[in-house]
This record gives structure tokens, C-alpha cells and sequence, in this order.
């Protein structure tokens, strides 16, 4: 009888053992993609709290995923001032309304840089559908919007170009 129970344990011990290392893969897996992608990942809490910060928030505003752990409104903070407005209605919306929401913004990093960021979030739910946070992600985009301006400027350039050789050609303007 003891024989029969100490290998019932063993098998046991095995089956928990196994089970804990798919578990410790499964966390590997999931913890790579979160760490390892070149956007900003986060997980806000109900209250506003960060639960998971990404490492990549670091290279995209120059403050540790702690930082934001230890001072929750510190994404609000480093904000551009004329660009706060926009983050209180969008955040505002992202808890009212469920659904992905996107929005651009720019922050100022801890080195004083500006960045144009390209924000997307959703609300996470439990299986019970129990609001449990959002799920946000933040992607350094000042390099498109640059040359967006960059575009921009050409554009209005060409068309005043455009419109002083139109006037030269009518005659309107001497030169």
C-alpha cells in the first residue's frame, strides 16, 4: 500500500512538474513579445495604475518602465502642454466607450527631445467581460510626421512658386 502511494506521488510530482515548466514557457513566450517589441506596451489598472510597462518605453521617452510604475501620471506630465487636452478626452473616451481608440500626440523625453507618438488603445476585460484596465501602445512615429511637415512645406512652397510664375506669366508682376 505505501509502495502504491509513493509512486502515486512520484507521478504526481511529475505531472506538476511538467505542467509548471509549460507554464514557465508559456510566460517566456508572452514575456518576449512584450519586452522585446520596439513599441511602448503598457497594462493600466482600473485606477489608473500601470500594472506592465514595456522596457521599450525607455528608448521611446528616456524614462524607466519604474517611472511610470511609481508615478502613474508621469505620461501625462512629459506631454507637450498644448497636447494634454487631447490625451484627457481620448482617455476619457477609451473608458466610455469600448474599443480600440487612436490618437497622436507629442511627449517631451527626459533629455528634453520631442517625440511624436502614435498611441492606440483598448479596454482588457476578464472573461466575465469585468473592465480590468486598457491595454495601451505607444509607437514612436516623429520621424513620418517630420517628413510629413517636411512634404508640407514643399507643397507650400511649390504652390506660392507656382502662383508667382502664374502672375508673371499674365503680367501681373513686374520684375
Amino acid at each position: 500500500m505505501l509502495s502504491l502511494l509513493i509512486v502515486g506521488l512520484f507521478f504526481n510530482l511529475r505531472r506538476r512538474r511538467r505542467a509548471e515548466d509549460e507554464l514557465r514557457q508559456a510566460e517566456l513566450k508572452y514575456r518576449i513579445v512584450a519586452d522585446f517589441t520596439s513599441d511602448w506596451e503598457y497594462w493600466r489598472n482600473p485606477d489608473g495604475t500601470f500594472r506592465y510597462v514595456s522596457p521599450s518605453c525607455e528608448r521611446i521617452s528616456d524614462y524607466p518602465p519604474e517611472e511610470f510604475i511609481r508615478r502613474p501620471d508621469l505620461l501625462r506630465e512629459i506631454l507637450m502642454p498644448e497636447d494634454r487636452d487631447l490625451w484627457d478626452t481620448h482617455y476619457c473616451d477609451a473608458l466610455e466607450n469600448p474599443g480600440a481608440r487612436q490618437v497622436q500626440f507629442r511627449l517631451q523625453r527626459a533629455d528634453g527631445a520631442i517625440r511624436w507618438i502614435e498611441h492606440v488603445c483598448r479596454p482588457v476585460t476578464d472573461d466575465a467581460g469585468r473592465f480590468v484596465g486598457i491595454r495601451g501602445s505607444n509607437r514612436d512615429i516623429t520621424k513620418r510626421k517630420q517628413g510629413e511637415l517636411a512634404l508640407a512645406r514643399l507643397k507650400e512652397q511649390l504652390q506660392a512658386d507656382f502662383s508667382y510664375l502664374q502672375e508673371l506669366r499674365f503680367g501681373r508682376v513686374s520684375t
